[in-house]
């Protein structure tokens, strides 16, 4: 089942995502995606069939770097 719902690598350019990394919890059936993209939107449309069985967290994050210049803005 999830080769199925599973968004392919043309699917993620297709929402303008960057699929950087993904990894299977097996036992618990949770999968972590690492994904890069400027939109939330786009996370969203990528994980569409993904919603179809099941739900989703979304975490937003910068780098430590990134992070590092906003403290003090």
């Amino acid at each position: 089942m999830l080769r199925e719902v599973l968004p392919s690598q043309e699917f993620a350019v297709q929402c303008g995502v960057n699929v950087l990394s993904n990894w299977a919890v097996v036992p618990e059936h949770i999968l972590y995606s690492v994904l890069e993209t400027d939109s939330y939107d786009s996370v969203v449309k990528y994980l569409e069939p993904i919603l179809r069985v099941g739900t989703a967290r979304v975490t937003p994050v910068v780098s430590f770097k990134e992070a590092v210049g906003m403290v003090g803005r």
